[in-house]
This record gives structure tokens, sequence and C-alpha cells, in this order.
């Protein structure tokens, strides 16, 4: 077993999803209190929080319409990256479907999601995948690999359908245990998240990557 830390490699790779090459060196304890840490393929991801001032974190919120045109998609993204030399990256994405957008405007910003209806999204538990993150909701983890190749859990890209068709989903786990206020957040757009997830991530040729004893604690917020 190897691991995988922040600064352990000259040129490393990672995006929310999560990947196996370049600068390994021993695995060691995970780090108490660290923001995100993974086993992937057999690699021990570990990013402490303190990682994540330096911008190797993004938090975004997006919306648009789907097939339907009466609904509308609302997108949370958190994306990872181990080094701010690196293309690799893990994201995790969880796509709301409604009926309306309140756009509300805050200090000459818009914004599509109001703070309560943020709170309302998330809640404390278990939360399914999506197995077509355009069109239906749920969570996908997905991950670009040094190579740029994305591996992810949903089995379709918006209407076209992988190789390997559904994935056995009940090998699956995603569950918030934990949900607080973001302490420096004045508008209350802001939440923080612990969640812990086991997945496996697909290739657009059906190869596959299990990724194991995820952990992330960090910031959702709306834009």
């Amino acid at each position: 077993m190897y691991k995988r830390t922040l600064f352990n490699c000259s040129f490393g790779l990672l995006v929310c999803v999560l990947i196996l090459f370049s600068c390994d060196v021993k695995k060691v304890t995970v780090i108490p209190g660290e923001t995100f840490s993974a086993t992937l393929g057999g690699v021990q991801y570990d990013i402490p929080g303190d990682a994540f001032p330096d911008g190797l974190l993004s938090i975004g919120h997006g919306a648009g319409t789907v097939g339907d045109p009466s609904k509308y998609k609302m997108t949370f993204d958190a994306h990872i990256k181990p080094s701010v030399f690196t293309f690799e990256a893990i994201t995790l994405t969880f796509m709301v479907i409604t009926d309306t957008i309140k756009i509300q405007e805050v200090s000459g910003t818009k914004y599509f999601i109001s703070p309560e209806d943020l709170r309302a999204v998330f809640v404390k538990g278990p939360q399914g995948y999506s197995s077509d993150i355009c069109e239906i909701e749920g969570v996908e983890v997905s991950w670009y690999d040094p190579n740029q190749v994305k591996w992810s859990t949903s089995w379709s890209e918006c209407g076209v359908q992988k190789p390997i068709g559904m994935p056995p989903y009940d090998d699956f786990n995603f569950e918030i245990t934990e949900i607080r206020e973001a302490p420096n957040d004045r508008r209350q757009r802001e939440i923080k998240l612990k969640i812990d997830f086991d997945c496996t991530l697909y290739n657009a040729n059906g190869d596959s990557v299990r990724l194991e004893n995820g952990k992330f604690d960090g910031p959702i917020a709306a834009f």
C-alpha cells in the first residue's frame, strides 16, 4: 500500500476523483483532522485541511435546464487537487432537480439559491448516486487522471451510455455524517460537510478502479 501526500512529489495529479501513479511514498498513519483521504486503486491519498487555503480546493454552484424545459438542475461541486502544478483532480458533484430557480441578489451579486434552500438540499444520512449527472438527481464522484482521462461513478454521460451499462450500486456508499456552519461566511452561503464514501469509478471503455475509505471534510457553497 502506498500513500500520496500534498507536496511529496515534484509533479502530482488529482480533481474530486483520484489517481494511482507518480510520486508514491510508503503509507503512513492518516493525519488526524485531514480534509480529504481515500484509497484509490490501492494508492492512499491524504490532503490535509491546511492545504485548501492555498487554492487546492475550489467550490462552486451552477444552474441550467434538464431534458424537461420546465425543470432546472442545480449542481454543487467540490474540486480537490493535490498540487497547483497538477492536472489530476477529484470532484464531488451534487445534482438536484427543481421546478423553479430563485435568483437572489446580494450586494450586486446574483445567486440561484437562498441560504435556506442550500440547507434544505443537504441533509445528514445516505445519499444516492446519479447514473446520469445531466438528468438524474444524486451524487457523482469523478476523477481526472494525469492523462486527463475521466473516471466516474455515473454510467451515462449526458445521455450517452458507457459500454459497461449500469454499475453495481449495491457496493457504493455515500453518507453525509455531519453538517455545520462555515464560521467566516457572513452571507450564510456556505456549509461544511463531513462525508464517508466508497464507490467504483469507470472510464469510457468500461475499465474500473475502486475507491475505498473516502473521507471529505470541507465546504459546499452557492455562488
